[in-house]
């Protein structure tokens, strides 16, 4: 089986702390489009929940 490089259609940033350092910084990468944000947090919960909100606020942005 030989293996082949993955190549990604967009670039791939990855945050490491969601606070609010963090969460501002996805927060911009992903309104310029400039790539595909992954965060990452020690606390449990807060990388999952922070996007969703991030998405639902992104809908606010584009109206402004």
């Amino acid at each position: 089986m030989s293996s082949s490089p993955v190549f990604c259609k967009s670039p791939r940033v990855t945050v490491v702390g969601a606070g609010r350092v963090g969460r501002t910084l996805g927060q911009r990468i992903a309104e310029k489009n400039l790539a595909d944000v992954v965060l990452l947090d020690i606390m449990e919960g807060m990388a999952e929940g922070l996007p969703l909100d991030l998405l639902e606020a992104r809908g606010l942005e584009l109206l402004t």
